[in-house]
């Protein structure tokens, strides 16, 4: 028994009835490993004061460590009621709901905490980065808000991983790696500023310093999924399948419930024409999580590789209608609307995705022949030229 353990032991026999020794006893405990006996503790103190802050939030998080995500999130969001001003509180629960991807009440809580304590970076970190998560709409508040925790504390490199992370996803790659560098550059860093950069690379096509960061996430934390999903999804872009494949599958194994890992051995199965066996991996990652766009797009992406156009219109809709300026997505409904010969609607989708990614040559030339089928052969004619003349030059990532 340590010195600490013992003197909660003997404040509990001092004070029997308050709670706080409980507390205190259940920290030491969690601390060593003992997540069962802490939340005993926790529990006992609630039952010597049923509305006390300290130990409702230690029993929330402890439920949610255990895996008892639902009942640490109910204990978290009762004692968030009754204490509505304690800025600790209310970001356990956020942190918990980001953890269950519960994003917009997270973002709710966090907000909460954040007006009792506005010069948090930690809480102002969380926040934004629940932001990012949401996607396109919320990013210019995301960086805003991540920009603020920075400055704070400048030396930090989750916020600096986090800050990174969004402005990757906002486009705005070069400043996202110049702070995803300096954080997987010091020492002890977090693997995800290793993941991260690895995300921003790939947005630039440049796979094979990309495949380089992604393995440095996954040396760093073995366990790290989603590292690993991006690991074999690069492996599979770049034809490594074997690389792929011995990537995803163990991850799989141990996480069988990532949609992130399902994704991506339904990419590593679907260059494999794999069809049959890709089809459920991708479904399964949708299960998982219903709005996730890149499963979708790569299912219905995997469907124009099977012809089975008329099947995959409809799922690349969806995918827009999540996300309007997805280029993959936006050329591939063109291309497939194409050879079902809608080409007036074909003609528009390849247009919208033409203005996304204006120096891509495959997209120019699938507008020209679908504007010359519907009937347009002058504008056809313009954008077959166009696409001619872009064909020496380094052209936007698109699919095709």
């Amino acid at each position: 028994m340590s010195e600490a353990d013992a003197r909660a032991e003997k404040a509990i026999k001092l004070w029997p009835s308050n709670p706080e020794p409980y507390v205190t006893r259940g920290l030491i405990l969690e601390s060593g490993g003992k997540l069962d006996a802490a939340i005993a503790a926790y529990r006992k103190a609630l039952t010597l004061s049923a509305n006390h802050a300290g130990a409702e939030q230690s029993l929330g998080l402890a439920l949610a460590k255990k895996g008892q995500i639902a009942e640490g999130i109910k204990v978290l969001q009762e004692a968030a009621k009754q204490h509505p001003e304690d800025a600790d509180l209310q970001a356990a629960l956020g942190g918990t709901l980001v953890s269950a991807n519960r994003l917009p009440e997270a973002v709710a809580a966090l907000r909460a905490s954040v007006a009792a304590t506005p010069n948090s970076p930690a809480v102002l970190a969380m926040l934004g980065d629940a932001l990012r998560r949401q996607g396109k709409e919320k990013l210019p508040e995301a960086i805003e808000i991540l920009q603020k925790a920075h400055t704070m504390a400048p030396e930090d490199a989750m916020i600096s991983t986090n800050l990174g992370s969004a402005l990757a996803q906002a486009g705005r790659t070069k400043e996202a790696e110049a702070l995803l560098q300096g954080s997987a550059s010091q020492k002890g860093s977090d693997p995800s500023s290793f993941y991260n950069l690895a995300s921003a690379m790939a947005v630039q096509g440049r796979y094979e310093e990309a495949i380089s960061a992604a393995q440095s996430a996954v040396k760093s934390r073995p366990n790290f999924p989603e590292a690993s999903a991006l690991l074999a999804s690069l492996y599979a872009v770049t034809g490594k399948l074997a690389e792929a494949t011995q990537t995803v599958k163990p991850a799989l194994v141990k996480n069988p419930k990532n949609p992130e890992l399902h994704n991506a051995y339904g990419m590593v199965l679907m260059n494999q024409k794999q069809f049959a066996l890709a089809g459920p991996q991708f479904k399964q990652a949708l299960v998982l999580r219903p709005d996730f766009a890149d499963a979708r797009a790569n299912y219905a992406t995997m469907l124009t590789m099977q012809r089975q156009y008329a099947a995959a219109v409809p799922e690349f809709e969806k995918v827009l209608k999540a996300e309007p300026g997805n280029v993959k997505a936006q050329a591939n409904l063109g291309i497939a609307l194409l050879e079902l010969r809608r080409y007036a609607e074909a003609s528009e989708a390849l247009a919208k995705a033409a203005q996304l990614a204006p120096t891509n040559p495959e997209i120019h030339a699938r507008l020209g022949q679908a504007l010359q089928k519907a009937g347009h052969a002058e504008e056809g004619r313009k954008e077959i030229e166009e696409a001619q003349r872009l064909k020496g030059g380094a052209p936007d990532k698109a699919g095709s």
